[in-house]
């Protein structure tokens, strides 16, 4: 089935180099502001380009050249996006990292993308410091603030050079099956093409003032919200992280207009209206994104906070794919295509389109899209179909408007809180565990948290150990979002003729028990 989209062509898009195509709309609302901080300090779409030119050159006199990549680890601050422009001025690529990654994640992505300088800020500083060692290709560390502070007594602007628009400018890692995160490359032109579609379909305005608690580290906040909040001229109050208590008092303070959330946050701020916490009169539009929002939630939190709410859908890979129009939602749908989007439903099987309203596998392409991951031809001979329509690894299903439905996956990802975490990663940690013979994770629903990490274990013979012991021994070795939430212990685990685990089966298992 061939899902078309909705919205007018806005192709040619533009061969730009992302800072500047960027820059060029910000300086337009000069002395307004770009960034608010929790605090309340202010700085200017002016300042802002100012700083990002100046940390470019910095880094250009650091030794970082064209190509070179540039890790950040970092919460949100008012400065992150800045420092992200400062790296693409100075020719490098941005590599945007959790703050939350534990040691072992953090090295095997500064080390499978050839990281040659890290910024970081708070626990990770010393995190990467303590690994410098053993990563012959990462020269330099940086606190994030003494990046800010040297950038200020330096040339205004950067040293010239040539950019080329399919150069990469931003390396995000994604989770994947094979439970070693992937490098998904996205170019200056993939970037811009992807604000342009996502501010046709949302119509953003330089009246609004968007909270930002959505990790700018993810494609969904980075592009979604960041990137396209500078080019609209929009004022963003940054939160580190999600704080309850907190974002209500920010949207208050500021009459915040707009945000981008996960389903569960957007549950906690539906419940805080309800209740009488804050007055949400201020809000207009609301993007969930990260999973699919479950229909009781839209209808109690569209009274509560009444404003437009949408689900979004997008990847690393490809941005955001899909979205309704504002004024055209329906309950459980991501929408249809955006601008320019090609998609198709095909049998995951045989690779064939499906019949209308049936379900598959949804196949993409688009100026949004990737061309392929970081050095791994292994994995992109699995991403892209012989025609070269790139295979998201949902299933979804279509109704007759074009609106899809995401209904399963055939990956195997779980999806807790908009995180994604790979099974054969935490598999392959409670495998280092002594008493653990062999693991199997899956999914467990949640109404929390969408879908929570669950451990089937079998042990070794003439072995003991507790739940509580193997899930406090995976939590030390991976990021809190990722850790199990629930272990059962079983005498076996299903397994294919070629040894991979059943897992759908094993899921199976889990819904029938409830």
């Amino acid at each position: 089935m061939v899902v078309e989209s909705p919205w007018p062509t806005l192709a040619p898009y533009p061969k730009a180099f992302a800072p500047l195509w960027l820059e060029g709309a910000a300086l337009r609302h000069g002395d307004k502001a770009a960034f608010v901080d929790r605090e309340g300090k202010t700085c200017s779409f002016r300042q802002a380009v100012t700083l990002a030119r100046r940390i470019g050159r910095f880094l250009q006199e650091q030794g970082i050249a064209k190509g070179d990549r540039v890790a950040v680890v970092s919460f949100n601050c008012a400065p992150l996006l800045i420092h992200y422009l400062g790296i693409l001025w100075a020719g490098g690529t941005v590599l945007p990292l959790s703050p939350l990654y534990k040691e072992r994640e953090l090295k095997h992505i500064l080390a499978d993308s050839g990281a040659k300088m890290a910024l970081a800020a708070g626990e990770a500083l010393s995190m990467v410091d303590g690994m410098k060692g053993e990563l012959p290709e990462l020269e330099a560390l940086y606190p994030l603030e003494e990046v800010e502070a040297r950038a200020a007594v330096v040339p205004p602007e950067p040293r010239p050079l040539e950019i080329d628009p399919e150069d990469t400018a931003v390396l995000l890692y994604t989770g994947g099956t094979t439970g070693l995160p992937k490098g998904a490359p996205r170019t200056s032109f993939e970037l811009i093409a992807s604000v342009r579609q996502l501010s046709r379909t949302r119509d953003h305005k330089s009246i609004d003032t968007n909270l930002v608690f959505s990790p700018l580290h993810l494609p969904f906040a980075l592009i979604g919200v960041g990137l396209c909040g500078l080019s609209a001229g929009t004022t963003q109050v940054m939160m580190p992280r999600f704080n309850p208590d907190e974002a209500m008092a920010l949207i208050e303070r500021h009459r915040v207009t707009n945000t981008s959330l996960a389903s569960p946050a957007l549950r906690t701020l539906t419940e805080g209206a309800e209740r009488g916490l804050y007055d949400p009169s201020s809000l207009s539009l609301i993007i969930s994104g990260g999973s699919t929002m479950p229909g009781d939630l839209l209808e109690r939190a569209q009274a509560a906070l009444g404003c437009v709410i949408l689900d979004a859908y997008g990847l690393s890979e490809t941005s955001a794919t899909n979205t309704p129009p504002i004024l055209g939602v329906k309950p459980g749908s991501i929408g249809p295509p955006m601008p320019d989007t090609l998609e198709k439903i095909i049998s995951p099987d045989t690779g064939e389109e499906v019949d209308p309203g049936e379900a598959g596998e949804l196949v993409m392409k688009g100026p949004q899209v990737f061309k392929g991951y970081w050095q791994n031809p292994e994995a992109n001979a699995e991403a892209f179909t012989p025609d070269g329509w790139f295979r998201t690894g949902d299933l979804v299903r279509a109704d007759e408007d074009g609106y899809c439905y995401v209904v399963g996956r055939t990956k195997e990802i779980i999806k807790y809180k908009g995180y994604q975490v790979a099974p054969v990663e935490l598999e392959a940690v409670l495998a280092e565990h002594p008493a653990v013979r062999e693991a199997a994770v899956i999914p467990k629903k949640d109404a929390q948290a969408g879908e929570l990490p669950k451990a089937l274990v079998v042990l070794r013979p003439g072995t003991q150990a507790a739940p509580e012991e193997l899930m406090a021994f995976v939590e030390a070795r991976v990021a809190p979002y990722k850790k199990v939430r629930e272990v059962e212990f079983v005498e076996s685990i299903p397994r294919s003729p070629l040894g991979k685990i059943l897992r759908r089966e094993l899921i199976e298992r889990e819904r029938n028990k409830t």
